[in-house]
């Protein structure tokens, strides 16, 4: 055995990886989440997302396609997947679960960039890595949809968890700005994010996508709360 296999068995042995939905130890052909859990995943139909769309976002002309890839219930693995890559530097896995998104959702294809919602300087800081990126990073390797940063958050926040949707809608408000000399003209502009929860923050984003030219905004996120 390589000394690179050696390497891999000594850690795989005392660091076994373990699936992001029920922590269990995963098999050698497994990666990230288990089998087990993988299909047990609520993945959402092109109905259901359809249907989602109509009673949230139709309405107000600022969204307009979502493409969540599952719904999330409180309790559940999508939950225990979706705070590993926000809270537990789950970075790979973020990157892994764009990919999946690609792969398992091809409506979006026509889009002109995935450019993902930006967190602010400071809370990037913090955090060290922005989900929303990696995941639309995944999004772009996998579907061949350029990747583009085309907005920037210029305000500092409170967390959004916890907050009623006015509350949300709020606190987001007048806190994203276009990234100067990114072309959005006429675009086609696909915002990738982890969770749809009210949308007021992907909602944010479309409107100052919109008034600074963009001719359509979707939104692909990992999850959808149901």
């Amino acid at each position: 055995m390589q000394a690179g296999g050696v390497l891999k068995s000594f850690v795989q042995l005392f660091f076994p990886e373990t699936c992001a939905g029920c922590r269990e130890r995963l098999r050698e052909d497994e990666l990230y989440i288990c089998g087990e859990c993988h299909n047990s995943l609520t993945i959402l139909t092109p109905g259901e997302r359809l249907a989602e769309y109509n009673g949230r976002y139709k309405s107000e002309k600022l969204i307009d396609e979502i493409y969540p890839l599952f719904g999330m219930m409180r309790d559940s693995i999508e939950i225990e997947i979706i705070h590993r890559i926000k809270y537990r530097n789950k970075q790979k896995l973020a990157h892994w679960l764009g990919q999946l998104h690609a792969k398992m959702i091809t409506d979006y294809c026509d889009y002109d960039f995935v450019s993902p919602v930006p967190l602010h300087k400071l809370k990037l800081l913090e955090r060290g890595y922005n989900q929303s990126e990696l995941i639309a990073r995944g999004i772009s390797a996998e579907s061949n949809i350029p990747f583009k940063n085309c907005l920037k958050k210029t305000v500092y926040t409170e967390t959004q968890t916890h907050k009623s949707a006015f509350e949300r809608r709020k606190n987001i408000r007048n806190t994203f700005e276009p990234v100067q000399g990114a072309d959005i003209t006429g675009k086609w502009v696909l915002l990738a994010d982890d969770v749809l929860t009210t949308g007021a923050t992907v909602s944010e984003c479309a409107k100052v996508l919109k008034e600074n030219g963009a001719a359509k905004v979707a939104v692909a996120t990992i999850a959808l709360t149901i």
